[in-house]
């Protein structure tokens, strides 16, 4: 599994100049519109995607077809993709509200504070749930339709989890539910737990698709 997980990150190496390039850009475009809160979750997102590239990379080089000639089982392969989906939206967070940090500072002419500190924390907490639910969606539709069809459908791992907490909430309004701050704390609280439980539905579909993809 460690091996799957290292092939991974040592391939993706390749794309570090682009990446940072890519990065730079959106900073400077992000520094005069949103600011540091809207790099933290531009950062957290485009980290995310490279797990596509991740899987174009194993497509070019027919790796699932080698890959099975070891000791590996298709769980595996879907487990490491999982993990690294994970470490790479993880990083793009890290990333994104340390410099969106110094950005918070910097527009502000002041040294951040302890308040403006928690703001970017509880924005990084939340740019990585965004992540890891948009990047467990796309995992399963790369399993079933390849990298290429993937990345044209990508709006479909935007849109569907959207519409699934746009038709929550419009339920609970109905139902005369107040979405007070104290409500939003709450759910907030809460929200980590759907992730995992979102990832791990993704996952278990995930091994569905793959285990009847002929390799």
């Amino acid at each position: 599994m460690k091996s799957l997980i290292l092939k991974d990150l040592y391939n993706i190496g390749h794309n570090v100049r682009s990446l940072v390039i890519s990065m730079i850009f959106c900073a400077g475009i992000l520094f005069f519109t949103t600011g540091g809160e809207g790099f933290v979750y531009m950062s957290t997102i485009i980290f995310t995607m490279m797990i596509l590239t991740t899987f174009a990379f194993d497509e070019n080089c027919k790796w699932n077809h080698y890959a099975m000639t070891m000791p590996v089982s298709k769980k595996d392969i879907v487990v490491s993709k999982y993990a690294v989906m994970i470490i790479f939206t993880a990083t793009g967070a890290v990333v994104g509200l340390l410099v969106g940090a110094v950005f918070a500072a910097a527009s502000k002419s002041a040294e951040m504070n302890t308040e403006n500190m928690l703001e970017m924390l509880t924005n990084a907490a939340a740019a990585f749930l965004i992540g890891i639910v948009f990047g467990s969606m796309e995992i399963p539709l790369v399993f079933r339709f390849g990298t290429e069809k993937s990345r044209l459908l990508m709006f479909v791992s935007f849109l569907v989890p959207a519409a699934l907490f746009f038709g929550i909430y419009k339920l609970l309004v109905t139902a005369g539910v107040e979405f007070t701050d104290d409500l939003f704390l709450r759910i907030l609280c809460f929200s980590p737990l759907f992730a995992v439980v979102w990832v791990y539905v993704m996952f278990k579909i995930s091994c569905a698709v793959f285990e009847r993809r002929e390799i």
